[in-house]
């Protein structure tokens, strides 16, 4: 199944090649869906920690 679809960084037809778990553009060579977008850990503080009394 070959799916094409336009590059949004070099406006380019082209069907993307999957590279270290991501798809990239075989023209540009950047990645269409980078790993990270931007997501980021959210951390709670642990209060489960044994107070002193």
């Amino acid at each position: 199944m070959n799916q094409t679809e336009i590059c949004l960084w070099c406006n380019s037809q082209i069907q993307p090649i999957v590279v270290h778990g991501h798809s990239q553009c075989p023209i540009c060579k950047i990645n269409i869906d980078p790993c990270c977008s931007g997501e980021q850990e959210c951390l709670v503080p642990d209060n489960t920690a044994s107070q002193e009394e």
